[in-house]
């Protein structure tokens, strides 16, 4: 495998992330329905998502892969409309 990314191979992980993105914002749906509280469903997701990453490349690599989230919290790169 090259170490760059092909368009087709772009469209592809794109096409994953918005499936994904997709099956979350419905299993996040559903748990407010359920009267889940936002603020419990947003720190479980976050718990989720760090973890699984923990799991699958290191403490040491996610720290280094988060290191940069509070800058980027706020210059806006998460603020999407739902």
């Amino acid at each position: 495998m090259f170490p760059f990314k092909t368009a087709e191979r772009k469209v592809k992980e794109q096409e994953q992330r918005q499936i994904a993105l997709d099956a979350l914002l419905e299993a996040w749906d559903n748990a407010i329905a359920k009267g889940v509280e936002t603020d419990v469903v947003s720190k479980t997701a976050i718990f989720a998502g760090l973890s699984d990453m923990v799991a699958v490349y290191g403490e040491r690599a996610v720290a280094d892969m988060t290191k940069d989230l509070p800058q980027r919290i706020r210059q806006g790169d998460f603020t999407v409309q739902r």
